[in-house]
């Protein structure tokens, strides 16, 4: 009998008057977990072996918190797993509520400074972010582990975008093997938590939450909000000099850290002296990543839109978007600002050859789109402002020169222990001085050192096939959202080159979930096209 079930089975009419059996008798919620002979007659040896192991681990959470926190807190963390594993299974999950918990996620995460939280002695922050993500990935492995119908519609999401989702698992699997080999267990175990719930997670949930038609749209219509907000703080924040909410937060919601404090300093480039704007984010260049990854959408919108104020908002939006660049003082972000408007032109051109054969602008596009390409990468060399914008002057050149230093600190370290020194080691590891921090600029050189060479090459691997599948889009593509992978995997193809010189992990989740998006539309978009024989004929879709 199915000890999940919430209803009183109905007692036969030949039933013995006053003598319920086994099979008969009434169920409760937790039917399933009573009875067991042993616990019965053990019961209080357990209950005994149970609190002397409270006490025990009471007092080393007392003692070693500070120190070795992941140690101490490992046990809870599988205790709770467990718990989610062990629940019955029920007939649905609140995908609803989980979609409107990822948007609320989305708020939460590129609008809300992270450093403006609660912050309890002994307690981690209780930021925005950590309130609604938590219970987001808890509902999630909650409906993973309850929903058999939950399962199958992921597991049929991820079948049709095969070689991401294995990606996905790969490098997934990598970043928990490096906690093996970590020098660091602790740290390392805690970077890993956090990679977990922000990162593969979110990659999961997104997959399942965009399979349905709608949703996509919706969300890039989200993060185009979310940018335009984004760009007005830091044309305000250029204005005053600093952060608008600078001496404007409330005293419980202050946190007296030393690298919190410092985003509240004047912080421009020591060759210029020019002032960088950085908004909710850490760093200057974090905003600019940030921006980079949205401007494919953008343009999206004010290309493919239909309405034309919609369209004349979007067009609107890219001036600001550039204004809010410049201010950041960021190579990268002008860069991929470039690198975005000259991607998409050329995914445009294939999309207008492909679905207008009578147009002569698609082919217009690409026949001259070589010249245009040529002569854009000309003019970075003689043009003086354009040369500054993507190669960058001597103000620049010290971080030119520490990435160099930097590689040639890595790689030796990188051949020693090919396997990495686990997740979260790298800064460590390199031992590489930026004034007093210790610093990595490259992401590349980050997760070989964290990771080790082969899981450097999943990382890779995930973004490339994540590309792959984006260039359905392009050739397969019938319905307008399914049209989203173009920008998507140019989106990615822009934060593949970034983190060549860029190695924060602040917009990392939004990457992963822009993955899953892209995992849910691909699958949609080849099923189709398989569906549909060469002739016309409807074939069945192959799994």
């Amino acid at each position: 009998m199915d000890s999940g079930s919430l209803h009183t089975p109905a007692v036969s009419d030949d039933a013995v008057p006053g003598k319920v059996g086994a099979a008969d008798a009434p169920r409760s919620l937790l039917g399933g977990y009573v009875g067991w002979r042993f616990v019965d007659r053990n019961r209080r040896k357990l209950l005994l072996m149970l609190a002397a192991f409270c006490v025990v681990y009471g007092f080393f959470i007392a003692i070693f918190m500070g120190a070795v926190m992941a140690v101490v807190v490992l046990p809870l963390v599988v205790l709770a797993g467990l718990v989610i594993w062990l629940l019955p299974d029920g007939a649905t999950a609140p995908t609803v509520t989980m979609y409107r918990l990822l948007m609320a996620y989305m708020v939460a995460y590129l609008v809300w400074p992270d450093y403006v939280a609660l912050s309890l002695p002994g307690l981690p922050w209780i930021s925005a972010i950590r309130l609604i993500g938590f219970p987001l990935v808890a509902m999630f492995l909650i409906s993973l582990s309850t929903s058999s119908q939950y399962r199958r519609e992921l597991s049929d999401v991820l079948a049709g975008a095969p070689w991401l989702a294995r990606m996905v698992l790969i490098f997934m699997g990598f970043s928990v093997f490096s906690l093996i080999v970590s020098t660091s267990f602790a740290n390392s175990m805690n970077k890993l938590v956090v990679a977990m719930i922000y990162l593969f997670a979110m990659f999961f949930i997104s997959a399942h939450t965009f399979r349905k038609p709608g949703r996509a749209t919706l969300f890039i219509y989200l993060m185009w909000g979310i940018m335009v907000f984004n760009c007005f703080i830091g044309l305000w924040e250029a204005r005053l000099q600093q952060l608008p909410w600078a001496g404007h937060i409330p005293q419980f919601l202050q946190i007296q850290d030393p690298t919190v404090l410092k985003m509240f300093k004047f912080r421009a480039r020591a060759a210029s002296g020019a002032y960088r704007v950085q908004g909710k984010f850490t760093t200057p260049l974090g905003l600019a990543e940030f921006i980079v990854l949205v401007m494919p959408l953008v343009i999206h919108i004010a290309l493919s839109t239909r309405k034309v104020l919609v369209r004349l908002a979007a067009i609107a939006t890219l001036p600001m978007a550039f204004m809010t660049l410049l201010a950041t003082d960021s190579r990268l972000g002008l860069s991929g600002f470039m690198m975005a408007c000259l991607l998409y032109l050329f995914a445009w051109g294939l999309l207008q050859w492909r679905n207008h054969k009578d147009s002569i602008f698609g082919p217009a596009v690409l026949i001259g789109y070589p010249f245009m390409f040529i002569g854009f990468l000309a003019a970075t060399f003689f043009v003086g402002k354009l040369k500054l914008m993507v190669w960058g002057g001597g103000a620049q050149q010290f971080s030119s020169n520490s990435r160099a230093l930097q590689w040639a600190m890595g790689i030796p370290k990188i051949f020693a222990r090919p396997f990495g020194y686990g997740i979260g080691q790298s800064a460590v590891t390199l031992q590489f001085y930026n004034g007093d921090d210790l610093s990595v600029d490259s992401y590349f050189l980050t997760a070989l050192l964290e990771y080790g060479i082969l899981g450097f090459a999943s990382f890779i691997g995930v973004l490339v096939s994540a590309m792959g599948y984006g260039a359905a889009g392009v050739f397969y593509a019938r319905e307008e959202e399914d049209r989203l992978l173009v920008p998507l995997s140019i989106a990615l193809i822009n934060f593949l080159v970034i983190k060549a010189v860029f190695t924060q992990v602040e917009n990392h989740s939004l990457v992963f979930i822009y993955l899953g998006c892209v995992c849910a539309l691909a699958g949609r978009v080849l099923t189709r096209g398989k569906a549909v024989a060469g002739d016309g004929s409807v074939a069945e879709p192959e799994r």
